[in-house]
Order: structure tokens, then C-alpha cells, then sequence
């Protein structure tokens, strides 16, 4: 199968983009690094095929408008075209405050532009000055 642009996608379920994305990451097998480092802004790897891989931990969700958590996460290098980020939470070390349920079931990535993306947590028990740190997030793509 080809690499898909549409994983991973908020619609899909855990285990659908799972599969897919195996098959993204195996078109990286054979792909030579040319560039990768550390910005402000997280990590990224660059490879010779044209492919790149950005992260980002740990960053705070904080509570906006009483209806999410969210962070505006800037690459740490721009893409070609906009791509999905796929948040993740540190279970073992993150914490919560000021929220109703202290269990972040509704985290997503939300599908950003070519040198950014968004991560929140929603639910309707977001208050204000809720906080959930020790999130991070991963975006796959394109650089050429």
C-alpha cells in the first residue's frame, strides 16, 4: 500500500491508524537521514526521500473558552502541504487541573496547516484555568 495522507486522521480509530501507519513508516526503512535537530519548537528528521517527521514533548494543554484544552504547536520545520498532528499523553506523569474528570478520553489532533497544528483535549467538563501537561504530538509528511 502507499503512504496515505490521511493517517493519522481523528476519525479512525486507534488500531485502524495503527495499521496504516506501519505502512507509512515502512517507506522509511531504506530512507537516508540528511538532516535533523532540536528547535524551541521540538524535533524533526528529515530524509533524503523527501520524507519528515516532527515532535514535540512535553507541552501543556490549557483551558480556552470553557470548552477545550488545547496547544498551538509550531514545527520545529515547515511541510509541503498541511498534515495531521497525532497527539499523545503521558499517562505515567501527567497531571490535571481544575477539570471535572481527570481522565483525558477525548484527546485529538486537529488537522493543521503546512507549519503548524493544533492539540486539545474536549469534553464537557473543561473549566476555567484547566490545565493537562506531559502531552506531546507527532506530525508525518513531506519537506520536497
Amino acid at each position: 500500500m502507499a503512504y496515505s495522507p490521511l493517517v493519522p486522521n481523528a476519525n479512525n480509530t486507534v488500531g485502524s491508524d495503527l495499521t496504516a501507519m506501519q505502512e507509512n513508516f515502512s517507506l522509511l526503512e531504506s530512507a537516508q537521514v540528511v538532516d535533523e535537530g532540536t528547535t524551541a519548537d521540538g524535533d524533526y528528521i528529515r530524509y533524503e526521500n523527501g520524507w519528515q517527521i516532527c515532535t514535540i514533548y512535553p507541552v501543556t494543554l490549557t483551558e480556552q473558552n470553557n470548552e477545550l484544552l488545547r496547544y498551538d504547536w509550531t514545527f520545529p520545520q515547515s511541510f509541503i502541504s498541511e498534515v495531521q498532528t497525532m497527539p499523545f499523553l503521558d499517562s505515567a506523569t501527567a497531571s490535571y487541573s481544575n477539570l471535572l474528570r481527570n481522565i483525558p478520553n477525548n484527546l485529538t489532533g486537529i488537522k493543521g496547516t503546512s507549519s503548524g497544528g493544533i492539540i486539545a483535549w474536549y469534553d464537557i467538563s473543561v473549566t476555567t484555568g484547566a490545565t493537562i501537561d506531559n502531552c506531546g504530538a507527532i506530525a508525518i509528511g513531506r519537506w520536497k
